[in-house]
């Protein structure tokens, strides 16, 4: 009898643990820096069939909070999600990422590109507070490796990123009020902006490629963040420090005394040795600050109110 009454036991066990386990497995909530190809990978199926289990109406975007169908019997929020629910990248190719040929499928660019202004950098207070919203270190090397592979002009790879987690320095840079705990600023230093004389490696001055570079490898940045799921906004000046007092430049406070060195992926002038490294101070000039964080509830994506015409033409 008493094993006849435990077998029962263990049959009603393993029957509820199944249904509680199949319960949760009907939904997922979208978490800061989930991909769809992620979570397809993850519950054994392809984005393609969450995307259209869930009607999603952009396929190449999910939401922060959104609640997502994992059987067509579940209820999701996938068109119900909010406006200041944090987008971040969805897609990737179904065939695993050592056996595609690309990194993802290029005709969905400009739609994602697109979707709720994420190309557009958001207002300065649009960052949540708090450690754990920051970019993390993992997330962090992920961006800067996009950036990394900036397409520069000859392939000269002649700037430096530096990437400043302390509150107390970010506030240094871009003043009291515009970062936070959440948050992380990287200063962008970029060659061949000095004058030649000036330069310490007597590196002649080409205001249009330096800054193009540096122009370049920030707008990767900013896409860099965006597909780790943050928001990013720019500073192109210090007129918004708070240190009106501050007895030294950008360069002698966060590169002086530092030993940062930087690469040139291709060297056709010889600065420094051949593809070797190059000291930052006294050859590099900064350009701006580049604020990275997870956007709040109030976020809005866009930098002004007018809107975004297509100041282009074919040649005819």
């Amino acid at each position: 009898m008493k094993k006849r009454m435990v077998s029962l036991l263990l049959a009603v066990v393993l029957v509820l643990t199944s249904f509680s386990f199949a319960f949760a497995e009907d939904t997922y909530t979208v978490q800061p820096g989930d991909q769809l190809w992620e979570i397809a990978q993850k519950y054994s199926t392809t984005w393609q069939k969450l995307a259209e289990m869930n009607k999603l109406e952009n396929p190449h975007m999910i939401y922060t909070g959104q609640t997502l169908k994992l059987t067509a019997d579940a209820t999701s929020s996938a068109t119900g999600a909010t406006s200041a629910a944090v987008p971040v990248p969805a897609v990737k190719p179904a065939a695993p990422p050592m056996e595609a040929k690309t990194a993802f499928d290029a005709s969905m660019f400009p739609a994602w590109v697109e979707s709720d202004g994420l190309w557009r950098t958001v207002n300065k207070t649009s960052f949540k507070d708090g450690a754990q919203y920051a970019p993390t270190v993992e997330k962090l090397k992920a961006i800067m490796r996009l950036t990394s592979l900036t397409p520069t002009s000859v392939g000269k790879t002649d700037y430096l990123m530096v990437v400043l987690k302390d509150v107390k320095q970010q506030e240094d840079v871009i003043g009291v009020g515009n970062v936070n705990s959440g948050t992380v600023t990287v200063l962008v230093f970029g060659d061949r902006l000095i004058e030649t004389e000036q330069s310490l490696g007597k590196h002649k001055q080409q205001l249009d490629r330096g800054y193009y570079n540096v122009g370049i490898a920030s707008g990767y940045l900013n896409l860099g963040a965006i597909s780790q799921g943050y928001g990013t906004h720019f500073y192109m000046t210090t007129q918004y420090a708070a240190a009106g007092a501050r007895t030294m430049t950008i360069e002698d406070a966060y590169l002086k005394d530092k030993g940062y060195k930087y690469t040139l992926g291709y060297d056709p002038n010889k600065q420094g040795d051949a593809n070797g490294q190059i000291d930052a101070y006294g050859n590099l000039k900064f350009v701006c600050a580049i604020v990275i964080g997870t956007l709040n509830e109030q976020a809005e994506t866009k930098v002004t109110d007018h809107g975004y015409p297509e100041n282009w033409v074919i040649s005819k």
